[in-house]
């Protein structure tokens, strides 16, 4: 961990050693912001804990569950500030990009300016608040991204929901305590804040999303709910 400048914004970096060093150097010649970095999982744990962090970078290639680890850990501790997620232009440009994620989080390709995070930071700063809650939606975009398999265990206080299936970055299946399928996705769509945990799985169950199935049912969700008020980068 990192420290650069003398400010009351602060901007957390979360990545490979060389990828913060770099990022660190060219924000620290901002004379308004703090430069964080933390290059584990626990080492981000850690400064989660000890500060106030007003900006979040994550480099989704620096492992390849990060990204969901962090929204994890922030929704677990109620921190809802902007997170830039940074993935290659590959993994950005996948079928789930445009879906409307919890106002403040953008996935950014490379290659991108240092300009442009601070430019989010001023951004955001009034309006990544206007939602307490994650969406399902927000958990399958970053699963998707990182090409993951694994199943997204899905609970409200303690009480189990469902689960969504997420096989080499397609969402496959999805069930919940009703049954399965398109209806299942809707139901778990609509409640927010639930996703408790995710696992590693070597099992696909049900169809694979072919013609973008999946894709084009959580368009046709998206379309039906109020649209937050977003901000932009």
């Amino acid at each position: 961990m990192k420290t650069a400048g003398t400010s009351e914004r602060s901007v957390l970096l979360v990545g490979q050693a060389g990828y913060c060093a770099l990022m660190s150097r060219q924000l620290s010649e901002e004379p308004d912001y703090t430069v964080l970095t933390a290059t584990s999982k626990h080492e981000f744990d850690t400064v989660l804990d000890a500060h106030d962090i007003d900006l979040f970078v994550v480099d989704l290639e620096f492992y390849r569950n990060i990204g969901l680890h962090v929204l994890l850990k922030l929704q677990e501790k109620w921190i809802h500030r902007p997170i830039c997620f940074i993935a290659s232009e590959t993994a950005e440009n996948t079928q789930y990009k445009h879906l409307r994620l919890f106002p403040g989080i953008q996935i950014k390709a490379r290659p991108f300016l240092v300009g442009d995070i601070l430019k989010a930071l001023h951004n955001n700063l009034g309006t990544a608040y206007i939602s307490p809650m994650y969406s399902i939606i927000d958990f399958i975009h970053l699963a998707c991204i990182g090409r993951y398999t694994c199943e997204l265990f899905v609970e409200s206080f303690g009480t189990p929901l469902g689960t969504c299936t997420i096989a080499r970055g397609e969402l496959w299946s999805v069930r919940d305590i009703m049954g399965t399928g398109v209806d299942a996705l809707r139901r778990l769509a609509s409640i927010e804040h639930v996703v408790s945990h995710c696992h590693p799985t070597t099992r696909a169950w049900g169809e694979r999303d072919v013609n973008d199935f999946w894709a084009k049912v959580l368009y046709e969700i998206q379309s039906e709910a109020p649209a937050p008020e977003l901000a932009k980068l």
